[in-house]
């Protein structure tokens, strides 16, 4: 049967990826112990691969449908407890995080709006954003807040918050630029296998082509830099 219909609203995609990650009943989403919590599983499907479509019904379902009956993703924004989901969006992009209770699951999904005849892609993205916003909140990545110091003049460093920092900036922290804070999105805690930490690292360190990968990543982070100015 076609989930589809006349009263849903539909946007085309060129992108979705998802995180998926489980707890066991005694942890939290926040958790960070390897025994709790074990490692989230990524898959990214492009349109290549069939038709992926955004459609948002009247009864306020969002699905991720691909070939235009199969749902790989849904949230009912009606009956999820709103304070669960999270909605973030920039651009052409729209990041949705939920958590399943009953499953003891939290779900993070990043849809890239594809444009058409009649709106580019970030016009599409506005348009759900403005939609889904009836039913829950959704902030942008780019808001920005600026605090003033009460004895300086000067202003204090800019701080990102809930965004994804700018590309331009990310290099200036990489480089060592220390005016621009990261937001908490970029200080989560996550926890590492030991082991296998380093065996990755004995691994890549080993490898005859690694130092000249490093200094080829390091000169590529110095052009941008400069370019920049």
């Amino acid at each position: 049967m076609n989930v589809q219909s006349s009263l849903t609203k539909n946007w085309i995609l060129l992108r979705y990826a998802v995180e998926i990650n489980h707890y066991s009943p005694l942890s939290t989403p926040n958790s960070t112990s390897s025994n709790e919590q074990q490692q989230p599983q990524r898959q990214i499907i492009d349109c290549s691969e069939g038709l992926l479509c955004l459609n948002l019904t009247t009864t306020q379902q969002l699905y991720v449908i691909r070939d235009e009956t199969e749902k790989i993703e849904c949230i009912d924004l009606l009956t999820t407890d709103s304070s669960s989901i999270i909605g973030t969006y920039t651009g052409d992009s729209l990041l949705m995080s939920y958590v399943i209770p009953s499953d003891n699951i939290q779900r993070k999904f990043l849809v890239k709006f594809a444009s058409t005849a009649t709106q580019n892609a970030r016009q599409h993205c506005e348009d759900c954003v403005k939609l889904l916003s009836n039913s829950i909140t959704i902030t942008h990545f780019d808001s920005i807040s600026l605090t003033s110091s009460s004895s300086s003049s000067m202003t204090n460093p800019i701080e990102k918050l809930n965004s994804i920092v700018s590309i331009d900036d990310m290099i200036k922290v990489l480089m060592g630029d220390n005016s621009i804070q990261l937001s908490t999105y970029y200080n989560q805690e996550i926890s590492y296998d030991d082991y296998q930490t380093k065996d990755c690292l004995e691994k890549y360190l080993c490898d005859e082509t690694f130092p000249d990968f490093v200094a080829n990543v390091a000169a590529i982070l110095d052009t941008m830099k400069d370019s920049q100015k």
